[in-house]
């Protein structure tokens, strides 16, 4: 047998015994079947920053897009911004200290921000709605003069994921840095730079310069949501519902026009005299008489001539439409995160231990938005600088780290849960502080208001059941819930 005919044959065998053996490896796992029923299913092996490369920017404008004009996807955004920023995410710092009145004075005034727009919590709201909306935000750090007549000698400037130069990609210096869609790192992997435009690129008007510059990852916060390991960009939230969101829109938009042509034909009048033999043939010389009026309005009451026939249209019915979109909103929750009730406001098939869990399953998501994208990308990183901005000025942070307390968590059935919280505290489940906490509260705050309350009553020779000591023997109601 000819030598190379051979070699085809035994390249056929090995390629057949290789496909066996990997049908033979995936069989128990249907999902990593390569039949005719999964050839359809693209899936290739890209790394995170690959898969955005390229889609970035489209998810990113059509995600605005659906925010500014479907009131699903704003309604969604409202609710994350809301629910984890609230009125705001507080320090709270141990003791009556210079630097705790100069943070107060720094954060809840718009000394803080470069645009001379929001407090801090504003900032944070800001931040965290643009996180969803654009996947992701960037906060740069401005110092400023002590002539400036800040408080501190620091302010923030929220910009938009747009102001980074994605064209700075790939590229590599002499020091082994690289630079992945305007973010630089350094050999061994550390974010070291972002190559930023001076203004936005979607600017009207002249603009002065598209040239970046290169800003140290010192004076920079790149706030996203971490999806895979080595991501460097942050995705839209809406991503996953984009086209579903697209769709429901279209879908209604068509279902509205069809009932409104529908309304427009109001009366059809049908002639029961004529008919033509021919379609052909030419109509008699003397046309049947018409009805009186051409138009329709309220309490009519119209004689029909002898031989027509007057038919009154009803509007089309749609049904299954409620069902439709209801399935369509529960996705869109699921895709944001958020429950589906927080999303369109409807209760109707809610009784209280379904809401409560609802509740309860998104404000775990809550508190992990809270935990890693406000509190650790941002506001630790902001009381970094403050802390240095405020030595510059000579106020001693005395080696304080504050504690950051969460906006409040509204109950659903207080007359249930405020006991519950009391049992948790009198057996020692909780402290005392880590619930006023949890009310959004700062726990040195209250007590302070609450010694002074107690001293006026004191010298009033006032007693009322909100004082401890005075308050009767109490015990878990029945009807309370952990």
């Amino acid at each position: 047998m000819n030598a190379t005919i051979q070699s085809e044959l035994d390249g056929l065998q090995r390629e057949t015994l290789d496909y066996i053996r990997s049908e033979i490896q995936t069989r128990a796992y249907e999902a990593a079947s390569r039949r005719s029923r999964m050839s359809g299913w693209l899936t290739p092996a890209t790394s995170a920053n690959s898969e955005a490369r390229g889609a970035l920017h489209l998810l990113r404008d059509r995600s605005r897009d659906l925010a500014r004009n479907d009131p699903n996807i704003a309604r969604a955004l409202n609710v994350i911004r809301a629910n984890v920023v609230g009125t705001g995410i507080r320090a709270q710092l141990d003791g009556d200290t210079a630097i705790e009145q100069a943070w107060k004075r720094w954060a809840e005034s718009t000394d803080c921000d470069a645009d001379g727009r929001h407090d801090l919590y504003g900032l944070q709201a800001l931040v965290m709605r643009s996180v969803a909306e654009s996947g992701e935000a960037l906060v740069r750090l401005r110092p400023r003069r002590r002539s400036d007549g800040l408080s501190v000698p620091l302010q923030l400037q929220l910009l938009e994921s747009d102001h980074l130069d994605t064209s700075k990609d790939g590229d590599t210096d002499h020091r082994g840095h690289r630079v992945v869609q305007g973010v630089e790192f350094d050999a061994i992997g550390r974010r070291v730079a972002y190559w930023i435009f001076q203004e936005h690129p979607g600017e009207y008007g002249p603009m002065r310069s598209l040239q970046s510059v290169r800003v140290p990852a010192e004076s920079m916060l790149h706030i996203f949501r971490v999806d895979r390991p080595g991501q460097v960009r942050g995705i839209p939230w809406s991503a996953p519902v984009m086209i579903r969101a697209r769709e429901l829109k279209d879908y209604e938009d068509a279902q509205l026009l069809r009932q409104k042509i529908a309304a427009c034909f109001v009366i059809f009048r049908q002639d029961q005299r004529v008919e033509l033999a021919n379609p052909d043939d030419p109509p008699p010389a003397e046309a049947p008489e018409r009805l009186g009026r051409e138009t329709i309005q309220p309490g009519i009451v119209e004689d029909v001539p002898a031989g027509q026939e007057v038919k009154f249209a009803s509007p089309p019915s749609v049904g299954g439409y409620d069902e439709y979109v209801r399935r369509h909103l529960r996705a869109i929750a699921v895709g944001f995160g958020v429950s589906y009730e927080a999303l369109t406001g409807d209760y109707s098939n809610v009784n209280f231990s379904s809401g409560r869990m609802g509740h309860l399953e998104f404000q775990r998501n809550v508190g992990a938005w809270q935990g890693d994208l406000v509190v650790n990308q941002l506001c630790r990183r902001v009381w970094m600088w403050f802390r240095t901005a405020a030595s510059f000025v000579g106020i001693d942070d005395g080696g304080l780290t504050p504690t950051w307390i969460l906006p409040r968590r509204e109950m659903i059935d207080p007359t249930r849960e405020v006991p519950a919280t009391v049992a948790k505290i009198r057996g020692g489940l909780t402290t005392l502080s880590d619930a006023i906490r949890a009310e959004g509260a700062d726990p040195t705050e209250v007590f302070r208001k609450l010694a002074e309350e107690r001293k006026i009553l004191n010298e009033m020779e006032l007693t009322t059941e909100s004082d401890p000591a005075q308050a009767k023997e109490w015990r878990m109601p029945d009807n309370a819930i952990s």
